[in-house]
């Protein structure tokens, strides 16, 4: 699934999640890597402003911890992002970038996964 986040719904008296940037929400099967200096992790999602990705068991993030890693991207380009931990849940990892990613890249990014089929365009 592609795109800026429309909000999630949410029962009576909740607030609905908005989203700032556009999203791109990886496939199982086309995942690209976080690369930091601990190990290679999935990614799940990559935005302007931040990516969320999965540690294995032996790995820990704590928030706020700021970190310098690698993005290899399904395209197979790289990007090199600063950024802090700003959510733990699980094994699950939220970063959000100091500087944010280009647009263009993101899109470059979602342009390629859509012409090989490997993201439905909706």
């Amino acid at each position: 699934m592609i795109g800026k986040s429309k909000g999630k719904t949410k029962k009576k008296g909740e607030a609905k999640e908005q989203r700032r940037y556009f999203r791109i929400e990886y496939p199982l099967s086309h995942r690209p890597e976080f690369v930091h200096k601990i190990g290679k992790f999935p990614i799940f999602d990559l935005s302007e402003g931040g990516l969320s990705f999965q540690v294995a068991p032996e790995y820990t993030f704590m928030e706020t911890e700021k970190v310098t890693a690698e993005v290899r991207l399904v395209s197979g380009v790289s990007h090199t992002i600063k950024g802090r931990v700003i959510r733990v849940i699980g094994r699950k990892i939220i970063i959000e970038f100091i500087d944010p990613v280009p647009l263009s890249k993101i899109m470059e990014e979602e342009r390629f996964l859509v012409q090989r089929q490997l993201l439905r365009a909706d």
